[in-house]
């Protein structure tokens, strides 16, 4: 929402165009090693209008009975669904949405959920037997016979330092 500009020497206002989803999924590990996701449907936001940040105007647009509403002072108008990709930013305007405010949903889709629980299991059993053989590369035995050959060998706690 705000840089700071090296030339100018002070913070800016970014008007850089970000979208964001109508809906999002956040999935949480369990400690049973499934994965349940769960949706979040954007509710409200709080918009800046203006091209500075000490000046502007700031408004909200809040969805309430399935119908968007922008609350602007005493004034309270109905918005089209598609009026939101305005506040999207990055346009001569000067709007841009600033805080996005999210509710949990009711929506599931548990077979998702199972279908990623899987999936993870798969990763986590190739990630430790990546692990495996890390260790086992890097575990080496040395025979008396490989002391002969060799200047410095750990045997076990001694150390055999180079043959004279």
């Amino acid at each position: 929402y705000m840089g700071y500009d090296e030339k100018s020497q002070r913070m800016l206002k970014l008007n850089s165009q970000v979208a964001f989803p109508f809906e999002i999924r956040i999935e949480t590990e369990l400690k049973d090693g499934g994965i349940e996701g769960k949706y979040y449907n954007l509710f409200g936001m709080v918009v800046h209008l203006g091209q500075g940040l000490q000046y502007g105007h700031y408004f909200s647009i809040i969805k309430i009975k399935g119908k968007w509403f922008q609350f602007d002072d005493e004034n309270i108008n109905v918005l089209d669904e598609n009026v939101i990709s305005m506040v999207f930013g990055g346009h001569s305007s000067q709007l841009c949405a600033y805080l996005l405010f999210y509710q949990l949903s009711d929506r599931t889709e548990p077979e998702l959920d199972k279908k990623l629980a899987q999936l993870y299991k798969v990763k986590q059993q190739r990630d430790a037997e990546k692990e495996h053989e890390k260790k086992m590369q890097a575990c080496l035995l040395y025979t008396s016979d490989a002391a002969d050959d060799l200047l410095c060998v750990d045997l076990g706690g001694r150390r055999i330092i180079q043959k004279k």
